[in-house]
């Protein structure tokens, strides 16, 4: 019994290490110069954007946008962000229970099952520019589509 407590202990200390690097920001070197931040006109209007401080890609933010997922779609259906935002997307299951997945090339987010009604938040740091997919996967409830899908741009610095 001592022995699952302290396996427990372990498994929490390691998921809180890893969620803390994965949002760290690396400190960009004093004295060296930033790329002006692309005009807000360039994103999607998100629900929260804040500059990272010492980001690893100059002009970078923190986003979030709420997505919802329905049978007839997903909405938002593009999203822009720029190289090195971290962004977060709050995933609503509006009608059934879905999948999530955001398909970035050697980075792929996925989430399994989101209920019916309910919101999960879901968040990565973009690493490359491009034109991504992002959306319901394999449970997807629509009824001309097996997949609903949508857009993720990301416009290098």
């Amino acid at each position: 019994m001592k022995n699952v407590g302290i396996i427990l202990a372990l498994v929490v200390v390691t998921a809180l290490i890893w969620w803390g690097t994965s949002f760290e920001a690396i400190n960009v070197p004093s004295g060296s110069e930033t790329a002006p931040a692309l005009p807000a006109s360039a994103f999607t209007p998100g629900v929260i954007e804040n500059p990272i401080p010492g980001a690893t890609v100059p002009g970078a933010a923190f986003r979030a946008f709420d997505v919802v997922l329905t049978q007839s779609g997903v909405s938002p259906s593009s999203i822009t962000v720029g190289k090195g935002d971290r962004v977060q997307f709050n995933i609503k299951a509006a009608d059934a229970q879905y999948d999530f997945v955001v398909e970035i090339p050697k980075y792929e987010f996925y989430v399994t099952a989101i209920e019916q009604g309910t919101t999960r938040a879901v968040g990565f740091e973009v690493p490359v520019a491009g034109a991504f997919t992002f959306g319901c996967r394999q449970r997807c409830p629509g009824p001309n589509d097996p997949r609903l899908t949508a857009q993720l741009i990301v416009l290098d610095r």
